[in-house]
């Protein structure tokens, strides 16, 4: 009788359960409440003004153990890179975080977008564009400036420009790169 007591307790299980409310989110038109640490899609942040905090330092793309972070520079005669593109493809990325953990300059975060289907595989590539970019460069210089003003010469200075709400401290200070910031 060893088989009838197991079928009657799997069958108590199953009427259990049928009992309970159903914990099914009905997804387009209901959302699941995201646990505050989420990592998804990762994106470039920017200065409170609009610029973006990359400075093309490339270590991003290094750390991505699938090689799916792809930067495209061109260096300019006063110093800093310019970031022509800034491309990620996301159906192979795992979601680790290690691109955003190298970023010295806190310029790269993992969002909570987490809608990233697409029916095409070229929309799988996420594209950060040129022009985006050519206000970070008059930004950057703007900052050099600043900088070497309040210090009395370049590069002299060890003052960080101000950072938004929630960025890493331990970042490289001004001027060690040439990089304002």
């Amino acid at each position: 009788m060893p088989y009838g007591s197991a079928l009657i307790k799997g069958l108590g299980f199953t009427f259990r359960l049928m009992l309970r409310k159903p914990i099914t989110v009905q997804y387009p038109t209901e959302r699941d409440v995201l646990a505050p640490r989420t990592r998804a899609e990762p994106h470039l942040r920017r200065w409170p003004d609009g610029t973006l905090k990359c400075v093309a330092c490339k270590l991003c793309a290094r750390a991505c153990p699938d090689c799916l972070i792809d930067i495209d520079t061109t260096k300019t005669e006063e110093g800093p890179q310019i970031i022509d593109a800034w491309r990620w493809e996301s159906q192979a990325c795992m979601f680790c975080g290690l691109c955003a953990d190298a970023c010295p300059w806190d310029a790269l975060e993992l969002s909570a977008n987490y809608e990233l289907a697409s029916y095409t595989s070229d929309a799988l590539w996420r594209t950060l564009s040129a022009g985006e970019t050519a206000d970070t460069i008059k930004h950057h210089k703007e900052v050099a400036a600043e900088l070497e003003a309040a210090a009395g010469g370049p590069e002299t200075s060890a003052a960080e420009p101000p950072l938004s709400e929630g960025t890493f401290q331990g970042a490289p200070s001004a001027g060690k790169e040439g990089h304002p910031a």
